[in-house]
C-alpha cells in the first residue's frame, strides 16, 4: 500500500520521447503508427461532424433546438483534436484535456436542456406533459423499479440540478489541476493520498455518476412520449462521447495505478496511457460521429426551410451568427442561477418562482432586429395553452397552426 501512502512524489525516470525520434526502436514505429491512425480518424470525424453542422447552420430554421444540436456535435472535433494535441505533446497534456473536460461539462447540459426543448417550449408545457405520465422504468442499476414522475414537483428542476453540479464540480477540479499542476504540486505521476490527483478524480467520477443517472432518469421518462425524435440514438452517442470515454480513461488511470501498466526508458506510464486514450478516442469518435448523421439529421429543418423560403419577413441568419447562438455561455450561467433560485428562493423561501428569460439571437446587422426570427409555424404560447387543456392533444410538443 506504499503507492497510497507515499509523500514522496516519484522520480521519473524515463527519457521524453519526441516526435520522429528513431533512436527509440521499436517505440518509434508503434508511436508511428498511433500517431498516423489518431490523426486519419480525427480527420475523418472532424470532416462528418462539420459537413452536418454546416447542414444545421444553413438552414436554422429551429434556432432553440439547432443551437444546442450544433453544441453537441462541437465535442467531436474538440475532443478529438485536443485528444490528439495531448498525445504529440505528453508533457503539456493536461493543459489541452483541460479544455477537453472544460466543453465536455457545457455538452452534457447541451444534451439535457435539448431534452427539455423536445419536451416543451415552456416550463408549463413540460409540467403538463410530465403529469400524463403516471409510470415509467428506472435506468440501470435501479431498472428492477420504476417511478412516478407526475407527482414530484421537483423531477425537472432536481435533475437539472444533478447535472449542473457536475458542470461546476468539473470545471473546479479540471481548473484546480491545471493549477497546481504549474505550479508543480499536482504530480500526476503519484496516486499517493497525500497528493490530489486521486481526490480530484474520485471527485470527477461520483459527480459524472449523478449526472448520467440524472440523465437517464430524464431519458426513461420522456422517451415513449419523444420517440420521434430518434432519443435513443442520441442516447448512445451522448453517453458513449460524454461518460464512457470518461469512464474509460479512468479506467486506464487505474492500471497506472495497479502497475499494469508499467513505464519504458523513454515514457512513463502516465504518458502510455495518455496515448492509449487519445488513440481509442479518435476511433470511436469516427463510428459516433457516423451515428450522428442520423441521431441529429439536418433533414427536418431543411424540409420546413423550403416550406418558408417564401415568406417575405424571412431573413436568413449568417453563419457568424448562428455559430455566435449556438456556442455563446450566457444560458448556461442562466441555467444556474434559475435552478439554485427555484430551489433555494422558491422553494425554501417561499417566494415567487424565478422566471427564465426566453432565448433570443443576437443579430449582427441594425437591419436585422433581434426581434425578427427565421419564419416558423405558430406555436402555442404559455397563455394560449392553459385556457384549452381539456382540448388540446399533448402527443407532441409543436402544437399545430390555428
Amino acid at each position: 500500500m506504499d503507492y497510497l501512502t507515499n509523500k514522496t512524489c516519484p522520480t521519473v525516470q524515463s527519457r521524453e520521447y519526441l516526435f520522429l525520434d528513431q533512436s527509440a526502436g521499436t517505440l518509434f514505429v508503434v508511436h508511428t503508427i498511433g500517431w498516423i491512425t489518431a490523426s486519419l480518424f480525427t480527420l475523418l470525424s472532424c470532416m462528418l461532424t462539420f459537413w452536418l453542422i454546416c447542414q444545421h447552420v444553413k438552414y436554422y430554421t429551429k434556432p432553440n433546438e439547432q443551437r444546442l444540436i450544433i453544441r453537441l456535435l462541437m465535442m467531436v472535433p474538440i475532443y478529438t483534436i485536443f485528444d490528439l494535441l495531448s498525445f504529440f505533446f505528453l508533457k503539456q497534456s493536461i493543459y489541452f484535456t483541460t479544455i477537453r473536460d472544460a466543453y465536455q461539462a457545457a455538452s452534457v447540459l447541451a444534451f439535457f436542456n435539448l431534452l427539455l426543448v423536445y419536451l416543451g417550449q415552456s416550463e408549463s408545457i413540460r409540467i403538463i406533459r410530465l403529469s400524463r405520465i403516471s409510470s415509467a422504468p428506472s435506468p440501470f442499476p435501479f431498472c428492477c423499479f420504476t417511478f412516478n414522475p407526475s407527482k414530484h414537483r421537483l423531477f425537472l428542476p432536481g435533475l437539472k440540478l444533478g447535472v449542473l453540479q457536475y458542470v461546476f464540480v468539473l470545471y473546479l477540479t479540471t481548473f484546480t489541476a491545471l493549477i497546481l499542476q504549474f505550479l508543480g504540486i499536482y504530480c500526476k505521476e503519484s496516486w499517493s493520498i497525500y497528493f490530489p490527483q486521486i481526490h480530484l478524480v474520485s471527485v470527477q467520477t461520483i459527480s459524472s455518476l449523478i449526472a448520467n443517472l440524472c440523465l437517464n432518469f430524464f431519458f426513461q421518462a420522456v422517451k415513449e412520449d419523444l420517440s420521434k425524435y430518434q432519443l435513443l440514438l442520441k442516447d448512445i452517442c451522448i453517453n458513449w462521447a460524454l461518460f464512457f470515454v470518461t469512464y474509460q480513461e479512468h479506467a486506464l488511470a487505474v492500471a497506472v495505478f495497479a502497475g499494469i501498466i508499467e513505464p519504458t526508458d523513454y515514457m512513463t506510464a502516465d504518458s502510455i496511457s495518455t496515448s492509449t486514450q487519445s488513440v481509442l478516442v479518435s476511433i470511436e469518435f469516427f463510428f459516433i460521429s457516423i451515428l450522428q448523421l442520423n441521431a441529429f439529421s439536418a433533414t427536418e429543418y431543411i424540409l420546413i426551410s423550403k416550406d418558408d423560403k417564401d415568406e417575405e419577413s424571412h431573413i436568413p441568419y449568417t453563419a457568424l451568427e448562428v455559430l455566435l447562438d449556438a456556442l455563446n455561455p450566457i444560458d448556461t450561467i442562466t441555467d444556474l442561477v434559475y435552478v439554485v433560485g427555484f430551489i433555494f428562493v422558491h422553494m425554501l423561501l417561499r417566494r415567487p418562482e424565478p422566471v427564465q428569460p426566453p432565448h433570443k439571437i443576437r443579430r449582427l446587422s441594425s437591419v436585422r432586429s433581434s426581434t425578427v426570427s427565421l419564419p416558423m409555424r405558430r406555436t402555442e404560447t404559455e397563455s394560449d395553452l392553459v385556457p384549452m387543456i381539456s382540448i388540446i392533444d399533448l402527443s407532441d410538443s409543436k402544437l399545430s397552426d390555428r
